[in-house]
């Protein structure tokens, strides 16, 4: 958690509690064959009860009964975290106070954090909050009064980091030179000395770091992560005192030493391994924030930022490595025993190997399914980021097209406009205003350009509402293009006002005026667009054209007046029904 990938690690955003607390569950899960949790999810995780099931039955040791592994619903989660509840305070007697279920399941962060606390309390520092800070003083305060270090509190005694290495120094004693250590006081190498012991406390008696530096740099440091992390290292005291007699019985047998040396290379690789989980999956969250960043900042270098985000997310899974080392190691004295079978996991050689090889395949799938996680993540952002670039493309296209556009309907009209002024017949001016609305038309066709370009960031984005926002931007052109040809509309009848008084008209153009009134007289009838047949000169073809017209008039006069009539009668009888005057 000392920040090893290549960003400056966040921790303005992050409760120091809830990252310990995080680390302190993942040991948990992680002896209970359970999957770990990141630092930002942790309250969702939790939440379904299955993560706090697999917590609850490696502490107490005790199966749950009634519990759904996999739940789907709200009732069944409810069911779970009722289940839960039942078991701590029935069977295992833990005071809840007000932490229920309802604020669980609605993962308030606060009623998990206390939940996680009283777990603490009764199972590492078996005692409540005052009782626990009084009876792990008495623990620490021989230790570190030896070595000339005074202890009263768990915030300021521990921020220098001489308490830390005093602590190693009376459990393992020979790593340092603790006088050394005291006369460097210089404020600046605090950060160094307090990473030197968590690195040693980890390397040597297995616990993974549950503190960074940077939680003991703050003005109010919190006394329950302190409290936590020395709870830890005690209990892992007592197991390093038991495991050293055993040692010293093991010199006499060199079979149970090969397995005593496995075993504790076993556990330092499984400190380190909960160690990386925890930090690779935070640094997943802090690279993707990162590269988010970047690109809403303008990068585009999209090449560049995969191959950065990949080479952050290796210097934290290096950490892997580290875990996986000791894996090996522990596999080489495992397999050193002269009693058993390594292939036989039935037996303890055979257990040992096979528990080894499965941690380190643990270790590989975890890093690929990160890797594979960050891929994905890279690409639907880099996806969503071409998506926006591919809007603001298209909205720079759409007012160049606007104003090109609005150029060129101004140069249609006005080009009309003289036309029709100068215009003689008709005829004329129809061919005139037909002219210009077909380069009308062909203006709008320019609304395609930005519209096929939204189209594409359609295509890109990955969120529903990106796609939305795309499909209202290709409305908008259309609605832009229809716009263009009602102001042509309006600007084209301008125009016309007034034309033809000075007509010098023929029988010709008389003809055509006829013609076009009849077609306009026809589709007002069939209330559609009447067929252009041109202009008949048959004799009686007129006048049967011209009878069929007011022969649908009156139909459609008819038809008005009938529905007239029906309306009329409906109300008057509404009225009547009603006694309405």
């Amino acid at each position: 958690m000392s920040g090893l990938w290549g960003l400056e690690k966040k921790t303005s955003y992050r409760s120091g509690q809830r990252k310990t607390f995080t680390m302190w569950c993942n040991q948990k899960l992680v002896a209970a064959g359970a999957n770990t949790m990141s630092v930002d999810n942790m309250k969702d995780e939790m939440k379904n009860g299955v993560v706090l099931v697999s917590m609850l039955e490696q502490l107490t040791g005790k199966t749950i009964r009634g519990i759904n592994r996999n739940p789907k619903h709200t009732m069944t989660i409810m069911a779970n975290l009722q289940n839960c509840w039942k078991f701590m305070e029935q069977e295992e007697g833990i005071d809840l106070g007000g932490i229920n279920v309802t604020n669980a399941y609605g993962g308030v962060e606060k009623v998990w954090l206390a939940l996680i606390w009283r777990f603490i309390l009764k199972y590492d520092l078996d005692g409540d909050d005052g009782g626990a800070v009084a009876s792990l003083l008495e623990w620490v305060r021989p230790r570190t009064e030896a070595r000339g270090i005074d202890v009263s509190n768990f915030t300021t005694s521990w921020k220098d980091g001489d308490a830390f290495l005093a602590v190693i120094d009376s459990i393992v004693p020979g790593l340092l030179d603790i006088e050394e250590e005291k006369a460097n006081d210089d404020p600046n190498n605090r950060v160094d000395k307090l990473q030197k012991a968590f690195d040693l406390v980890e390397e040597h008696l297995g616990v993974s770091q549950l503190l960074e530096p940077q939680d003991l740099m703050v003005h109010r440091i919190d006394h329950k992560c302190v409290m936590t992390y020395v709870a830890a290292i005690k209990r892992a005291a007592e197991n390093y005192e038991t495991r050293k007699v055993e040692m010293e019985e093991a010199k006499r047998n060199e079979n149970l030493l090969h397995k005593l040396n496995g075993d504790k290379l076993y556990d330092e690789g499984m400190s380190k391994k909960v160690s990386a989980q925890t930090d690779s999956q935070d640094a997943l969250n802090d690279i993707t924030e990162n590269a988010q960043k970047q690109l809403d900042d303008g990068e585009d270098d999209y090449e560049m930022l995969v191959e950065q985000a990949n080479a952050d997310l290796a210097a934290v899974t290096s950490r892997f490595d580290l875990a996986i080392e000791k894996f090996k190691a522990a596999d080489e004295e495992y397999r050193l025993m002269d009693q058993g079978d390594p292939d036989d996991p039935e037996t303890e050689q055979g257990a040992g190997v096979q528990k080894c090889a499965e941690r380190i395949q643990e270790c590989n799938d975890f890093v690929e399914d990160l890797k594979i996680s960050l891929d994905k993540k890279l690409k639907d952002m880099i996806d969503n980021s071409k998506a926006n670039k591919k809007m603001e493309d298209g909205n720079e296209e759409i007012m160049d097209v606007m104003a090109e556009t609005g150029g060129d309907l101004a140069d249609i009209l006005e080009e009309a406009r003289k036309k029709i002024h100068q215009s003689k017949n008709e005829q004329e001016r129809i061919d005139i205003c037909n002219a210009a609305r077909e380069r009308v038309k062909r203006s709008q066709k320019k609304f395609n350009q930005p519209k096929d370009t939204y189209k594409e960031a359609e295509a890109l984005f990955i969120d529903d509402i990106g796609k939305e926002k795309a499909k209202e931007a290709q409305d908008d052109c259309d609605k832009y293009a229809d716009e263009l040809m009602a102001q042509f509309d309006f600007g084209l009848e301008e125009a016309l006002l007034g034309a033809g008084e000075n007509d010098d008209l023929e029988d010709s153009d008389l003809l055509a005026i006829y013609h076009a009134f009849s077609l306009e007289v026809e589709s007002f009838a069939i209330e559609d667009d009447a067929a252009d047949g041109g202009i008949e000169r048959q004799p009686g073809v007129t006048r049967n054209r011209l009878n069929n017209i007011m022969k649908l008039l009156r139909d459609h006069k008819s038809q008005t007046d009938g529905i007239r009539e029906k309306v009329v009668a409906a109300c008057n009888a509404t009225f009547d029904s009603n006694g309405y005057p």
